[in-house]
């Protein structure tokens, strides 16, 4: 019998992140964000640098709580911020794992 030596919640973490970025090229979240460098919005690493952690990343797209990155950038984001808050929860979760795998 061979034993993993990869943790079961990191595969599980894999298929969320897959799932995400999946979300993400769907929802043409590319048009403004790119991994690294500043497009219209702000890069990956600099949402999950200033999110911290998913929490409070899935805060943001479930509520009304204030934009913190870019907070005067939040008309142009607003249309695309109902969009999250209409995905399932599961696709929401995913999509901010993708985020947060920026780290």
């Amino acid at each position: 019998m061979v034993l993993s030596a990869v943790p079961a919640h990191a595969a599980l973490d894999d298929d969320a992140v897959s799932a995400g970025k999946a979300l993400f090229l769907a929802m043409k979240c590319t048009e403004c964000h790119d991994a690294d460098k500043q497009i219209n919005g702000p890069p990956l690493k600099t949402i999950a640098a200033v999110y911290g952690e998913k929490e409070r990343l899935l805060n943001f797209m479930r509520s009304d709580v204030p934009y913190i990155v870019e907070p005067a950038r939040s008309r142009t984001m607003e249309p695309r911020r109902r969009k999250l808050k209409a995905l399932k929860p599961e696709e929401q979760d995913a999509l901010a794992t993708f985020l947060m795998s920026h780290k």
